[in-house]
């Protein structure tokens, strides 16, 4: 069966794209292929047939019924293979393998094959479950598993080459990975594999979907799939509180955070499970401007708070620590993003996703306090100072690097983290009008964007990961749509989806199935709306919460209502495993009220467990940006989208 963008014929034509073939059953090994005579398949010992149901604009479900018509049962695999015919060196595999990930510089999959036998994955490792695309300017293909059952969501994806060039995508039953696992940060294992036994007689059945489209820009034939993603996997869920409560939560993780520092309040990067004992502790003294930390967005936020309750008290301790950081600032402009080193003068290169966080921040707090009646000037000139030294360090070509050493030399340059620093700039633009900024934030809008944007490809290059990853994707829609709303230039609000829509591309769209007795199961965790971390971190997080305010603009500049129904999901996901009043037991050790994991291991990927089988937990850090990110929705919800907090509530 052939399958164009103008829908499918028994037999190929000029404008077929993809050829979906007989059932495959492996048996130790060896792939048996079936025959087919008239819509019904045959091979030794099983019979089988597809149900086939046209879905609109080239998508398609397919029911595929296989039985075990022999005389003994049968153990073994069930691939569905369908062919591209067309030749392309763009694929996906989301969330797994952009082209083969030859922008990363990890340790997990690259290429289509190892030692020459192709990489299979999880499905739960991707956002679309099991699901393989691949495009060229004028076409996109799709293959991909149904939620309906267990037995067609459980399963495994890969991409084959075969002989002339084109690509065999292949969903396999049950869930495969080969010919390795990867189990742990830059760590791979022995492959991993389970089977099914059909007894005489038995019928397994499975519905998957086909996909064949246009793709919505070059390289963004995923963003015509995703388009079609909630007419097949509509969000199920409801809030588990309200928009109070999750402030309230969000307040209460801060506080947990923040800590006495040489005489002023700083937060802590993160708090662990301590081994010894029940309680949480600060494993390394690290108390971070932006990223992980997010020092300096905290402490806005509990301005604000502040100003709310009309709590001096906190007022008075979060102006202390904006200063403190201020005063930490080197003369050329710079300053040590962990505030612990600007007390042990232990200085290492510091991230411009800090630097350009710290921006941002910096210049947003100077205009709070402005508006409530505080001049903190040194606030400003600390932004403004930082800000001024990226504006005359800017590289036509390298944009604005990666790290900086604190004598003002560059350390590094690569990945695509230079957006948080047009997002720093774009908002130093606002409070003083200066269009320097703005205009070197255009310049560089245009080389990121053309560079890695327009290539679908967002790199990372923060701390812990040199990747293709989707945080710093972030920064691009919201900037491109800030400079949209400055200038005019409809190219910014093209470029703003297009971020979306990569973004999107890392939100989990169906709930992956576990065991009864994993954490997930326990607490009430589900995968839908959650997004995945990065190619070399296969972990689920809920980053997606500072996206929301960006997702509720989109729709209402483009009028398309689907990044509505987007944000809802990422905000119900943001809510789950926050401690419950009282506290509770986890993993042997006691967690306070108001606090959330960083960190939820969806696959095999099992990072701090002896157990690399185990899925389905969540992590021991807690950190600061998902207090802070919520806090900020819920403020710019409130103070920039006309209060619609009906976007995300029940």
């Amino acid at each position: 069966m052939f399958f164009s963008k103008n829908g499918f014929t028994a037999a190929k034509s000029g404008d077929s794209l993809l050829e979906l073939r007989p059932p495959i059953f492996e048996a130790n090994g060896e792939e048996i292929a079936f025959e087919a005579t008239d819509g019904t398949y045959f091979a030794d010992g099983f019979e089988a047939a597809d149900t086939l149901t046209p879905l609109g604009d080239g998508l398609f479900r397919v029911r595929r019924t296989v039985t075990n018509t022999g005389i003994v049962e049968r153990t073994g695999k069930w691939i569905v293979e369908a062919c591209d015919l067309f030749v392309t060196d763009r694929y996906l595999i989301p969330c797994v393998s952009f082209s083969g990930n030859v922008r990363s510089n990890g340790k997990e999959a690259h290429g289509l094959t190892q030692d020459g036998k192709p990489w299979i994955f999880a499905y739960d490792r991707e956002s679309i479950p099991s699901c393989t695309l691949t495009e060229t300017e004028d076409a996109v293909c799709a293959l991909f598993a149904s939620d309906c059952d267990a037995d067609s969501l459980v399963s495994a994806c890969s991409l084959k080459k075969g002989a002339d060039g084109c690509l065999a995508h292949r969903i396999y039953y049950p869930v495969t990975e080969a010919p390795l696992s990867y189990v742990d940060h830059d760590v791979m294992s022995a492959r991993y594999d389970t089977y099914r036994t059909l007894t005489v007689g038995e019928t397994f059945a499975v519905e998957f979907y086909l996909f064949v489209g246009t793709p919505k820009w070059k390289n963004y034939g995923t963003a015509s799939l995703l388009d079609r993603i909630e007419d097949i996997f509509p969000f199920k869920h409801e809030p588990v509180m309200d928009v109070k409560a999750a402030w309230e939560n969000s307040i209460r993780q801060s506080e947990i955070l923040l800590a006495d520092v040489g005489g002023v309040k700083m937060f802590r990067n993160a708090m662990r499970n301590d081994p010894n004992g029940r309680g949480i502790y600060m494993p390394h003294e690290v108390y971070e401007a932006g990223w992980s930390g997010q020092a300096m967005k905290q402490a806005r936020m509990l301005l604000i708070e502040a100003f709310r309750t009309g709590n001096t008290a906190l007022r008075d301790d979060m102006i202390g620590s904006l200063r403190a950081w201020a005063a930490s600032q080197f003369e050329n402009g710079l300053f040590p993003t962990n505030y612990a080193r600007h007390l042990n003068h232990n200085y290492i290169a510091c991230d411009v996703c800090n630097y350009g966080w710290a921006v941002s921040e910096m210049a947003l707090s100077y205009k709070l306090l402005k508006d409530h009646g505080i001049d903190c000037p040194e606030l400003l000139d600390f932004s403004v100072r930082l800000g001024d030294f990226f504006v005359s360090h800017y590289d036509e070509k390298t944009g604005f690097g990666l790290k900086w050493n604190p004598d003002g030399t560059k350390a590094a340059d690569g990945g695509s983290i230079g957006g948080f620093m047009i997002m720093g700039l774009l908002s130093l633009y606002t409070v003083t009008e200066n269009k320097v900024y703005l205009d070197c934030a255009e310049r560089a809008m245009a080389l990121y964007a053309a560079r890695d944007v327009d290539d679908f490809c967002v790199t990372a290059g923060a701390i812990d990961c040199a990747c293709i990853d989707k945080e710093t994707a972030y920064p691009f829609i919201k900037s491109a749509l800030d400079l949209y709303e400055l200038t005019g230039k409809p190219e910014y609000l093209v470029t703003a989806e297009k971020a979306a829509y990569y973004f999107q591309s890392w939100a989990y769209s169906y709930d992956a199935i576990y065991d009864a007795d994993c954490d997930f199961s326990r607490l009430g965790y589900y995968t839908q709306g959650g997004t995945s971390v990065s190619t070399q971190h296969p972990a689920v997080d809920l980053w997606g919460d500072i996206v929301i305010p960006e997702y509720m603009r989109l729709a209402k500049l483009t009028g398309d209502a689907r990044w509505n129904a987007r944000a809802r999901a990422l905000w119900c996901n943001a809510l789950l495993c926050i401690t419950p009043k009282g506290g509770i037991t986890l993993h042997g050790h006691d967690r306070p009220e108001g606090l959330q994991s960083e960190a939820f291991f969806i696959a095999r990927w099992t990072r701090y467990r002896k157990n690399r089988e185990a899925r389905g937990h969540l992590n021991d850090m807690f950190v600061g940006w998902p207090a802070a990110f919520r806090m900020t929705t819920l403020y710019r919800i409130g103070t920039e989208l006309d209060g619609d907090f009906s976007v995300i509530e029940k």
